[in-house]
């Protein structure tokens, strides 16, 4: 498979769910296919989280919003760390 027939095929399997992880290697696109099912699956009334190991990742989120065009996406995203979830206020 393309990486881009596996970036397609794991956007399918988030069809329909509101709350997801997508599993992919290195290199696939796990953050564009992130950004896809956002975009396809919310809409400006929407607040998405996102949790990630490490706070680095998140800026190859930004990164990767402005390389494909979808940065006015980044404006409903909110980050967390997996450490720093149990500290966030749910409201």
């Amino acid at each position: 498979m393309t990486r881009e027939e596996i970036q397609e095929e794991a956007l399918k399997a988030t069809e329909g769910r509101r709350k997801c992880s997508v599993v992919l290697g290195t290199g696939v696109g796990k953050t564009l296919v992130g950004l896809l099912h956002i975009e396809k699956n919310t809409s400006e009334l929407h607040n998405v989280l996102v949790v990630a190991p490490k706070k680095s990742i998140f800026q190859s989120w930004s990164d990767d919003a402005v390389k494909f065009g979808k940065q006015d996406l980044l404006e409903r995203i909110t980050f967390s760390t997996y450490i720093g979830l149990p500290k966030r206020d749910p409201n």
